[in-house]
């Protein structure tokens, strides 16, 4: 094995079975030496193995697929529309067509999932550090960086300035975006209850200026507004245990793909 040859391997994640048991939604990631970029497109295959479908092709990644329950569409996130605009939810038609981009909001959203009546969505938005560029604009001089938290700096990561993710209800018929709950800490990992009536979720209860981070599990109703009612309430809980991950250690880390989970997880 030369050392090139770790540019040609592909890395499999994020699988997602079709409501119909015939599909399963997946990513695949690659290296472009040429572009020296990487890339991650969103492939189906049948259940059984017997035929495998590319269905984005795009120069930007396209990542965390996810299927309506109804079958009908395949969502996913990408920035292919302009990337200083920030990740957006995009819809692929399960029958056949182009991808549209079906959220337009002013951040990047990072993590999603729908409602059971396939009509709304549920995801996760980090709001943008500076207002994109203009066409022929000149970049402007950084602004300084202001510390406010106790943890202003990480690996990988470098000055944590931008706010953590908060959850927003969206209604795909009207494409109407409404901020979840009132309150203002860091929210992750929403799952909706099989009645459509809640979400789950985890939230940062300290605050993104604590010292040590409180990642408690709250309930809610799923309208704007709603009042979060907090399910666990000890400091030794640092994130969800079960399920396909843990919470963030940070607010930054909401920024990153997430792998999906299965549909069929359901608040109990």
């Amino acid at each position: 094995m030369q050392v090139g040859d770790v540019h040609a391997q592909r890395t499999v994640s994020g699988p997602q079975v079709s409501p119909d048991g015939q599909w399963v939604a997946y990513t695949v990631g690659a290296v472009d030496r040429a572009e020296d970029n990487s890339d991650t497109d969103i492939w189906m295959a049948k259940w059984d193995g017997s035929e495998r479908l590319r269905v984005t092709s795009s120069k930007e990644a396209e990542t965390a697929p996810g299927w309506s329950p109804d079958g009908r569409w395949l969502a996913f996130l990408s920035a292919r529309a302009a990337k200083d605009k920030g990740t957006q939810i995009w819809l692929l038609p399960r029958a056949g067509g182009e991808a549209t981009q079906l959220t337009s909001v002013d951040g990047s959203v990072s993590d999603y999932g729908w409602a059971p009546d396939s009509g709304r969505l549920v995801f996760v938005l980090s709001p943008r550090e500076e207002e994109p560029r203009k066409e022929g604009e000149k970049p402007k001089t950084p602004k300084p960086i202001v510390i406010d938290r106790y943890h202003f700096k990480a690996d990988t990561e470098g000055y944590r300035t931008k706010p953590g993710g908060r959850l927003w209800l969206f209604d795909v018929e009207n494409k109407k975006a409404q901020r979840l709950t009132a309150d203002d800490l860091p929210e992750a990992q929403p799952a909706w209850s099989p009645d459509g009536s809640r979400i789950a979720f985890v939230s940062n209860r300290a605050g993104e200026a604590a010292r040590y981070a409180r990642w408690q599990i709250g309930v809610t109703e799923a309208k704007a507004g709603a009042v979060v009612r907090v399910l666990t309430d000890d400091d030794r809980i640092a994130g969800a245990r079960g399920g396909r991950r843990r919470a963030p250690a940070s607010a930054d880390t909401l920024a990153r793909p997430l792998h999906r989970r299965p549909h069929a997880a359901q608040l109990r």
